[in-house]
C-alpha cells in the first residue's frame, strides 16, 4: 500500500519539479527533501510523470476548450512551463531528414552523433527517427530487414503481406505494421510499442514474446532479466520531445541512455546496476542528465577514464 500523501507535498513535489529548470536550483535542498520522507520521492516521480503526459496531451486539451483562454488554461496544467518547451524545441531542431549513404558492399546506413536526432523517409512509406550516437544498417534496396545499434523510434504502414525485421544484438524484432521504439545496446534490449503489434525472438528467449500497444519488453544480459511490464504508449520515443521518461527501470538501462546525450559515458556500479527508477529527465544539452539522476537516486559520480561510475553515496 502506497504512503498517504498530504496537500503539502505535493505542493513541494510540484515546487522542486519547477524549480530545477533554473539554473541556480537549489540541488542541496532538494536532496534534503527527499531524504526527509520516503513519501517526498514517491509524489516528486508521480508528479514528473503527470507532467509529462499532460505534455503529451496538450493539443488534445487545447482543442477540447474554448478557443478563448483556451491557451492560458492548458499552460497551467504545466509545471515546468518554458524549460519542458525549451527542451521540446532543441529536440525538434536537432532532428534532420538525410539521404541513404552508401556503405560498400551493398550496403546502406544512417547513424548520428552524441546529442543528433535524425529523421529518415524509407521507401515503402515507413519513417524512422534515430536517437543521438546510433545507427541503422540495411541491404540496398531492401527496407524490410535491417540492424539497429542505439536507440530508434519507427512508424510503419500496416501491409499483412510484407514484415520488417529489426536485429538489435543477438535479438530480432518482427513487425507488420506499428509504432514502437528500440533501444539496443551491448547489454540490453527495450522494445517499448505504443500502438499494434509486434514479436522479439532470440535464442536466448525460451519462445518468442508477443507485444501489443501499451507493452514494454525489457532484456537486460548484466541483470538476467527479461520481463514484460505495462506501460503508457504515449511514453515510447520520449527523447524526440527532449526528455527521458521512465516507469520502474533498472538503473543500469538508465545509464546507458543518459551516456548517449552526456558528454562522457555514464555507467552505474554493478551493486547498484537493478535498481529501480522512476522519474522524468530533461534532456537539455546533455550536461545535466548525470547530476539530475544523483539527485533523484542518492548516488555518486567517480571518474574512471574519460567515463563517469555511478555508485551508491555513503553517508556519514
Amino acid at each position: 500500500m502506497e504512503p498517504a500523501m498530504e496537500d503539502g507535498i505535493w505542493d513541494a513535489a510540484a515546487r522542486w519539479h519547477a524549480e530545477q529548470e533554473r539554473e541556480d536550483c537549489d540541488w542541496d535542498g532538494f536532496t534534503a527533501w527527499l531524504e526527509a520522507d520516503d513519501r517526498h520521492r514517491l509524489a516528486f516521480d508521480q508528479v514528473a510523470l503527470l507532467d509529462d503526459r499532460i505534455s503529451h496531451a496538450r493539443p488534445l486539451i487545447a482543442h477540447s476548450l474554448p478557443a478563448e483562454g483556451a491557451e492560458m488554461r492548458v499552460a497551467r496544467f504545466n509545471f515546468r512551463w518554458a524549460g519542458l518547451g525549451m527542451a521540446a524545441g532543441a529536440a525538434a531542431l536537432a532532428a534532420v531528414t538525410v539521404p541513404m549513404l552508401a556503405t560498400g558492399g551493398g550496403q546502406v546506413a544512417y547513424s548520428t552523433a552524441p546529442g543528433e536526432t535524425r529523421s529518415i523517409e524509407l521507401a515503402d512509406g515507413s519513417r524512422v527517427q534515430l536517437a543521438a550516437a546510433s545507427s541503422l544498417t540495411m541491404d540496398e534496396g531492401d527496407v524490410h530487414e535491417m540492424t539497429l545499434k542505439g536507440t530508434a523510434w519507427f512508424e510503419i504502414p500496416h501491409d499483412p503481406s510484407r514484415s520488417l525485421v529489426i536485429h538489435a544484438g543477438n535479438f530480432r524484432v518482427t513487425d507488420i505494421g506499428t509504432k514502437f521504439e528500440v533501444n539496443s545496446n551491448e547489454d540490453s534490449l527495450r522494445v517499448a510499442v505504443a500502438e499494434g503489434s509486434l514479436t522479439v525472438a532470440s535464442e536466448s528467449l525460451p519462445r518468442p514474446v508477443s507485444l501489443r500497444g501499451g507493452q514494454r519488453f525489457v532484456a537486460a544480459r548484466n541483470l538476467d532479466l527479461a520481463e514484460v511490464t505495462r506501460f503508457d504508449g504515449r511514453e515510447a520515443g520520449s527523447w524526440r520531445h527532449g526528455r527521458l521518461v521512465y516507469q520502474d527501470a533498472p538503473l543500469a538501462l538508465v545509464a546507458a541512455d543518459i551516456s548517449r546525450y552526456a558528454p562522457t559515458k555514464v555507467v552505474v556500479d554493478p551493486s547498484i546496476a537493478g535498481r529501480r527508477f522512476s522519474g522524468v529527465l530533461s534532456i537539455g544539452d546533455g550536461s545535466g542528465l548525470v547530476g539530475n539522476l544523483q539527485q533523484f537516486m542518492g548516488l555518486a559520480a567517480r571518474r574512471e577514464g574519460d567515463g563517469i561510475r555511478l555508485v551508491a553515496r555513503h553517508r556519514d
